[in-house]
This record gives C-alpha cells, structure tokens and sequence, in this order.
C-alpha cells in the first residue's frame, strides 16, 4: 500500500459469534487467503495483515453493523471491492458472484451463506491508511479555523480586518447568508518564526484557512456542519452584548465535535463593552471556563474595527494548531480528497462544488465523485476566483466539471459530501451506479407517517375538526445550503392551526415545472420563494399568467417577515370565514335523537332526526340554522324537514316541542340550534 491509501483488497463482514483464532487462513484459492481477525479480545488495533498476492494490506475500521469484523482477500490483480452480508445462525460458503467477483474467489465465513459486492468505498482522510512514521514525514498543511458565534458580533468584520478586504459592506442586509472558506497569511511573529523553521510546507506554517459561517438562527445547519469541517473553531462575543442564543449554539457544536476553541472578545472600543461579564456568563450559560479564570480556553480580547489585538489571536490559533501536529500532516502527492463546504448551480458551468482539499492534490483533468454527481474535472478556482491547475490540502478551491448522473434518482450532491478523485470514467460510473441501488430501498418503502391523513385514519379516539389547509411552497435558490435554511425555517414556522408544507425545493432557477407545480396543486395558490436568486422573464410572465405568487429575497429574515405576516392573515381569515355575524332569530334544544324509518328517507334529508324543545323566538322552516356543540360551531345549514307531532308546520313558537332534520349533518343530543333570516342575495355554507 502506498501514501495514497488506496487499498488492494476485498472486504466483507462477520458475525461476532464462532470465529477462528485471529490471522487463521480458512481458504486459499486463485484470489489469495482469506484472513480473519477477531474483536473479541480487547487488542490494540490492527494496523497491518500478512502480505497477500505480493501487496501489504492495511486494516482499517469496518462502517458496517457494529461488533463486526473485517476480513481482507488479497489479490494479484489489484482492485478492490467491498460486500455486506446478513447475519444468520449458521456458517455458511461464500460465493462470490460471477458478475462482481473474479472467478474462483471463495472462502469460508461464520454466518454469512450470501454477499453482495459493492464498488470501493474507503474513508477520506482516514490516517489509519498510513503508520505513524510515514505520517510524521508528510509535511504540515494549514490549520482550518471557522468563525462562530452570533448574529451582528463581528465574524465578518474581523475577517475583513484580517485579509484587508470589506466583504462585511457588500452582504446584503449586513448579515452573512452562506458559508465562505478562504485563505489569511499571517503577519505575527509567531509566524513567520514557524515559517522558518518548518521545511516540509512554508505555505502551511505562515497562513490559516478560515471558514465564515452565518449567526441568524435560521442558518443553524451550516454552524453545525462548519464545526465538523474544522481543526479549530474562534467563537466571537461581542463585549457589549454578551453571550447569546447562538454564541451558546456555536458552543455545543464545537463541544460536539470536539474540536478545540479559542473565544474571542470583539468590540471592546465600543462604550458598555465589559469583557469580565461575557467570561463570568461563558462559564454560566455554556459551561466555558476560559484561561483568565483558571480554565484551559484561550481568549483574546479584540477590536475587529479598530484592528486591535489581531496579532494575539493569530498567536493563540498558531499555538492550538501546533497541538493538532499529527492530525495536520497530509500527502500532497496523494489522489485529491476534498469536504464540499457548499453546492451550487452556476448558469454557464453546472454543478459547482465550493471545497476545502482534506488529502492529496485535487488536478484540473481528474475524475472525481461527489455523492450521485461525478465528471472530469474542468476548471479549478481559488477563493479570489483565480484560475489555478491543482490545489493542496488546507487549500480552499472551486472544482467545475461535476455533472448529475441520468438516472433520475440522482440529486445535486448536499454540502458536507466528500469529493474524491478515482481512477477513471469507469469506476467513477459504478460508484455513482452503487449509490444510486443503496438509496432505492429507502426510496421504495411507504409508512403510515408518510400517507396523508393516517393519524386520523389509525386513531381510536374521535376527531370532530377536519385539519387546516396547508399553505403550499416551492423553494428555489443558488445553493443548497441557502435552500435548506430556508426550507428549515418554514417547517419551524408550521403549526398544528397553520400548516406550511414544501412542495419542492432545489437549487437553480425556477424552471416551467415549477410553475406547473405551483398551479396544479390543491387550489392552484402555492407560493413560489427565490432566495438570492432571479426569475427570469418567461417564467415570470407564466407565474403572472397562471396568478402563481413568486417573490426573490436577498436576506433571509425578509422570507421570516414574510412568512409571519402570512400566517397572520391566514388565521384572521379563518377566524372570519367560520363565524361570519347573523342576527340571531330562535333558539332551540336538541332534547334527543331518533333514527326515522326507511320509508322516509328520501334525497337530501338525513337519517337521524332531532327531538326540539325552542327555548327562544319562533323557529320557522325557511331559517336557516348553525348547530352549536360546546361553544363551537360545526355546522351551518337548511332546516329540509320540520314537524309538530306527526304534521307538518310552517313555523314553532317558543316553549313547544318539535322535529327537525338538517341538511347534511346528524345531530347529536345536546347541541343548540341557532336560527337567522338568511340573506336576501343568498347565503354560502361556513366552511
């Protein structure tokens, strides 16, 4: 095995129970020996297995069912694949099948009578796929530092104070709305001390890729999926606010993650600021002792605007990153692996990836996968949107050349995916093709949570009120980490009263599908939302066309004003469409209910007939009549039958007894009829 990990072998799973001793060979064929190595006895783990086929195997961790073990087939040939088995209480041979694996490989396994072969799947900058002294030897790469903290404390500001620029002046709405990566080349002492002193990468020593992540509350995904990507998070208080609702959030992400934090104490030239409150309240609400109150957190006290103390901080991330030494080395002349920060659509380009290189060099001509997406890489651009051939670990670059696969199961790969570089078109198809089988199971099954309706349709207890109309959407947008924090942020908005429910969602434009989505849903008013993106012409004449509501933000807490005011009005004109005002005429008493006989059951008249007792005015046939159960009402109709004794009357004074059937609706014992003069232009049922 070489720096690049790229392991020759094959893989497949065992059960935990009636294993050989460990390195026992169970059969030897034209493939090479079956190996076998137990978990059952708490060894250190196993780093290397005996050379098989003239190529060394290294073991790595199994992602499969956990208590399993690995098994490694060695081949002469090369390649490698991987299988899942399912467990069964007997042992059992395993084949190989024609089509998946070389002819004549096969072996004996506890438990697994059948497999499945499975393209190569491997763990992307896993540092078990080379021994500690070779890691030692591959040079440092640059310390991934993201930006936390809450809205309006200064993460940008600070950026922008750190590389000289003014990307805080641009935003709209003055608020970041998606994640950037891009490079700082620091200045401190510290290091270009580090510079000189490290031969294996300069570049790493002296500059620090930083990730700028939002602080609205609607962006809590891209906080959480910033600390995942990260070797150090910086955590931003402002020192006249204190910690807030998302200082505590960015916290328990990085706390989640285990990734080291350094707090840093911005706006300390602004009036009120008092950094001593914002410690005392880091130790309060988030647990953080920092190192000024005896804990083992850095901080440092900062002025982003005024560009004070921007040094320390650069001091305190070069020193927690020299912690991280084994964890920072990386192959550059590896196969690229990247982490994709975001995804989006570019117009003239397609899918684009927006990454951060984790091992090797990603090279402009390499065949990469991203989730269901693969290609040959086109074009590669660094954070400033230079062109450039390669990019190294640490490195944040741009990759255009990924194209979605045919299969229309196949989406625009979601920001966190790993973005690798393999052998050629071909292996890239299978890997794409594997995945695409992988997801159909999950794809196929139907539930009960998923069919509209079953709660109601599975319940024993009775459920009087039929539940509110959905307001539908369509989310478009330029990236997929925008569209899911908008998607978020209507589910959050979505209540038991007023339900909000996503049609579609996906990045790019708003297309004709949309807007035949749009108009064919349950009466035609689903409400298309464009987040930092515009609606071409054609489609906005279509929408206009078709009275499809289409509206383009730029800032995300404009879609929440929006979205709150419409709610607004959607409850007001319920609470106005079920209780219109009438002028109320009689009253009467359902005193109890009987069922009339066949004979009398004829169209538009129901089976159950109400026994009356008019408590107020007089009660007439042409009334019409609300049915109030409780305080509510449930119904709003026509008396179509109404009789004193066994004759028909045309009007029940108060104090007498009665007969009456209402259109459509079964009364019960117990409910007040409520009766009014209708409308000389006509009445329409309350809904």
């Amino acid at each position: 095995m070489d720096v690049s990990g790229r392991a020759t072998a094959f893989t497949a799973v065992l059960a935990p129970s009636r294993r050989p001793a460990d390195g026992v060979a169970l059969s030897r064929g034209a493939a090479g020996t079956l190996l076998l190595r137990s978990r059952a006895t708490p060894a250190a783990p196993l780093r290397e297995l005996p050379a098989l086929g003239g190529r060394r195997v290294v073991e790595r961790h199994c992602a499969f069912t956990p208590g399993t073990a690995a098994v490694r087939v060695g081949r002469s040939g090369g390649g490698g694949r991987c299988c899942r088995m399912p467990l069964t209480p007997s042992i059992g041979l395993l084949l190989r099948r024609r089509r998946q694996w070389p002819l004549g490989a096969r072996g004996l396994c506890a438990n697994t009578p059948s497999a499945e072969a499975a393209p190569r799947e491997f763990e992307p900058s896993d540092p078990a796929r080379v021994s500690e002294e070779q890691l030692r030897q591959l040079p440092l790469r640059a310390p991934v530092v993201t930006v936390m903290g809450h809205v309006d404390h200064g993460k940008t500001t600070l950026l922008d104070a750190l590389r000289d620029t003014n990307v805080a002046g641009r935003e709209a709405g003055g608020i970041t709305q998606t994640i950037r990566a891009f490079r700082v080349f620091c200045k401190s002492p510290q290091a270009q001390s580090n510079n000189n002193n490290n031969n294996n990468n300069s570049n790493a020593s002296a500059s620090i890729t930083f990730l700028d992540t939002p602080g609205h509350q609607a962006f809590s995904e891209m906080r959480a999926r910033g600390a995942t990507l990260t070797d150090i998070a910086v955590i931003v208080v402002a020192a006249d606010d204190g910690v807030m609702p998302q200082t505590t959030e960015a916290i328990q992400h990085a706390q989640a993650a285990k990734v080291p934090m350094i707090i840093a104490v911005n706006k300390i030239d602004k009036p009120g600021a008092d950094p001593q409150r914002v410690y005392r309240e880091l130790q309060q609400e988030a647990d953080v002792l920092v190192e000024a109150y005896g804990g083992t957190v850095q901080c440092v006290e900062i002025s982003a605007l005024q560009r004070q103390n921007l040094n320390q901080l650069e001091e305190a991330i070069l020193l927690e990153a020299e912690m991280l030494d084994p964890q920072r080395r990386a192959s550059v002349d590896a196969p690229g692996e990247a982490i994709c920060v975001e995804a989006r659509i570019d117009r003239g380009q397609g899918p684009v990836a927006d990454c951060i290189v984790k091992w090797g060099s990603l090279r402009v001509g390499d065949v990469v996968v991203a989730d269901t997406c693969w290609g040959r890489v086109r074009a590669l651009f660094d954070e400033n949107g230079k062109s450039i051939s390669a990019a190294v670990p640490s490195q944040p670059v741009s990759v255009v050349g990924l194209r979605r696969s045919s299969d229309p199961r196949a989406n625009i790969f979601s920001p966190g995916t790993y973005v690798y570089a393999v052998e050629n078109d071909e292996a890239a198809k299978k890997i794409v093709e594997f995945r695409l089988q992988r997801q159909r199971p999950a794809e196929d099954v139907i539930t009960w949570a998923n069919v509209p309706g079953a709660a109601r349709l599975m319940s024993k207890t009775p459920i009087a009120d039929e539940p509110a109309e959905p307001l539908d959407f369509i989310i478009r947008g330029e990236s997929r980490g925008g569209v899911e924090a908008v998607a978020a942020a209507v589910r959050n908005l979505s209540t038991e009263e007023q339900p909000l429910r996503i049609l579609a969602q996906g990045v790019g434009p708003v297309n004709t599908t949309d807007i035949s989505l749009a108009a064919t849903s349950k009466k035609g008013r689903a409400r298309i939302i464009v987040y930092q993106g515009k609606v071409p012409r054609p489609i906005a004449a279509d929408a206009a066309r078709e009275r499809i509501p289409i509206k383009s933000y730029s800032v995300i807490y404009e879609i929440l004003d929006d979205l709150q005011q419409l709610l607004q009005q959607a409850t007001d004109a319920a609470a106005a469409e079920v209780v219109p005002p009438v002028a109320e005429v009689a009253r009467a008493t359902v005193m109890q209910v009987f069922t009339i006989g066949s004979a009398a059951r004829v169209a538009g008249q129901s089976r159950r007939v109400g026994g009356c007792r008019v408590s107020e005015g007089t009660l007439r046939r042409h009334h019409r009549v609300r049915v109030l159960r409780g305080d509510k009402v449930v119904h709003d109709g026509t008396l179509v039958s109404l009789k004193r004794f066994q004759d028909d009357a045309d009007e029940i004074k108060k104090g007498q007894e009665c007969g009456l059937v209402v259109d459509d609706f079964e009364l019960a014992q117990g409910d007040v009829l409520v009766a009014y003069e209708p409308a000389a232009d006509g009445n329409r049922r309350a809904k």
